[in-house]
């Protein structure tokens, strides 16, 4: 759910020290970060906006015995992963895709580097 621009909860799933920062800007005041993924040590990142738009930042560890468990829920269909996917791109559009992603407006964009014969973006 949306407020405004920014969003109840934001998931930081990359690992990338930035995103920390992005998630806690992209957060809606009173909302929720949620890091999942493994990062550096030292992640640089201004708490004083996390607190003072009053953002709870929250951990999540996953463990490696539960990836066949969502894999197979992806498999048989019971959680559906392509409403996640905003638009692919064929490789040679990738600067497109680049630019498409800096607008804010997908949620993931994929560059498939051999898509398949006949398919759209």
């Amino acid at each position: 759910r949306t407020v405004g621009d920014k969003f109840d909860v934001c998931f930081e799933c990359c690992g990338v020290p930035a995103a920390v920062g992005l998630c806690v800007k992209a957060a809606a005041s009173g909302g929720t970060v949620c890091v999942v993924a493994n990062l550096p040590e030292v992640t640089p990142t201004r708490l004083q906006e996390a607190a003072r738009r009053e953002i709870d930042i929250i951990g999540v560890y996953r463990y490696c015995n539960l990836y066949p468990t969502a894999l197979s829920l992806v498999a048989s269909g019971r959680v559906n992963l392509k409403p996640l996917v905003s638009k692919k791109f064929p490789l040679a559009a990738a600067n497109e895709a680049f630019e498409h992603f800096a607008t804010g407006e997908p949620i993931k964009i994929l560059i498939e580097p051999n898509p398949p014969e006949g398919s759209s973006s």
